[in-house]
């Protein structure tokens, strides 16, 4: 039933959406938020709370999330058809089938919220080449006491609750990827991303992949800081750009490493408006055509030819 009503939800308009979304919270209220089938990236189904609002984003946001698979195609075009990667916060295996293509590609998924795991290894557990942990990812090695929010899909971490272990990306890299090359590394930790960063310069440094992540403020008063110093993470690691996305997946910028201080223009807009998130694409000299590639697909959006034209003089190189 809670299949249903999802689908009669993504399927409808107007006011019968609007009945279907008011039955949809009934149902989760009496149910106590039931399990369903949902349909992702128009890949595959995989299994997933009522409560859950991806779907409808990748119904109502065309672009939401997209750039996973375009990267996804991207590397492997380029990587023999096969590719190694990790997912920071892989929350019910969306992103995980994003990036996956085929019984070669090597995934290693990291979801400490309970309530999020259970739906990762049931939809990953026909697939010997997705690893899963449910650890907490962060810039060191210790236990921390977290808790989680669960409301709409993404959860929330808060600070006090259960003791739960936390290690760094280059040490989870060294137990499940020590001999191979890692070419993708996304992350969405809901405000940790930076943290998650400082816990893998040895990863970046080694392989240097081409890596997403969420720069979102969460009330840190050292957000500056910390987009300054993820920067320099990359810059000394051989990175060359970095391409910022606004939350629903649309390219605002292309920025040189040492642009420090013209991102923060965009991040001044940030702080001092409505707007939401940015996505950060950080990008090695070795895949800088991943640039072009991303400028051409927003530019054939233009509505013909002469604006199409326009848009990619905004990036002459």
């Amino acid at each position: 039933m809670g299949s249903y009503i999802y689908n009669r939800i993504l399927d409808t308009r107007g006011f019968e959406c609007r009945i279907w979304r008011f039955i949809r919270r009934v149902y989760i209220k009496i149910f106590n938020d039931p399990d369903c089938l949902l349909k992702i990236h128009g890949k595959r189904e995989i299994l997933g709370p009522l409560s859950h609002e991806l779907p409808f984003y990748l119904k109502v946001l065309k672009r939401y999330d997209q750039v996973i698979c375009r990267v996804s195609d991207y590397l492997h075009n380029h990587s023999g058809g096969s590719i190694c990667a990790i997912d920071v916060g892989a929350n019910i295996g969306d992103t995980v089938f994003a990036i996956y293509q085929n019984e070669n590609d090597q995934i290693l998924a990291i979801e400490p919220n309970p309530k999020f795991f259970r739906y990762l290894e049931i939809n990953t557990k026909d697939f010997g080449s997705i690893q899963i942990v449910d650890v907490v990812c962060s810039d060191q090695r210790e236990n921390k006491k977290l808790s989680f929010d669960n409301k709409g899909g993404p959860a929330s971490t808060i600070i006090g609750g259960t003791d739960r272990e936390s290690k760094t990306l280059d040490i989870l890299c060294a137990e499940y990827f020590k001999n191979q090359k890692v070419e993708f590394i996304k992350i969405d930790t809901d405000g940790y991303d930076f943290m998650v960063l400082k816990g893998a310069k040895k990863i970046i440094e080694r392989d240097e992949p081409i890596v997403l992540f969420e720069c979102d403020v969460f009330n840190n008063d050292e957000y500056l800081s910390d987009i300054t110093e993820a920067f320099s993470i990359f810059k000394s690691c051989k990175y060359a750009k970095c391409i910022a996305y606004d939350h629903v997946g649309n390219l605002m910028g292309i920025f040189d490493l040492d642009e420090v201080e013209s991102f923060k223009q965009y991040v001044f807009y940030q702080l001092t408006s409505s707007f939401y998130y940015f996505d950060l694409l950080m990008i090695p000299s070795k895949s800088l055509d991943l640039i072009k590639m991303e400028v051409n697909f927003f530019a054939q959006s233009c509505s013909n030819s002469g604006l199409r034209d326009q848009a990619l003089q905004c990036f002459p190189n």
